[in-house]
């Protein structure tokens, strides 16, 4: 009956863990999406602004 409750405590012990990575994932991906949807606002601002150089694009890709 001992190892039981031994089996038990250690498995609750590793899903306790497995719960605080799921939790550090998400806040991750989370920022990631906020870090992303700033830039693309940032882009598309300097772009509605017309502060980007198209004819470096251009150059760059050798057109």
């Amino acid at each position: 009956m001992r190892e039981r409750g031994q089996a038990l405590e250690t498995y609750s012990r590793a899903i306790t863990g497995v719960q605080g990575k799921a939790k550090e994932a998400i806040a991750l991906y989370e920022e990631g999406e906020g870090d992303s949807r700033k830039a693309v606002e940032a882009y598309n601002k300097k772009v509605s602004q017309g502060d980007l150089d198209v004819h470096v694009a251009f150059e760059y890709l050798d057109c």
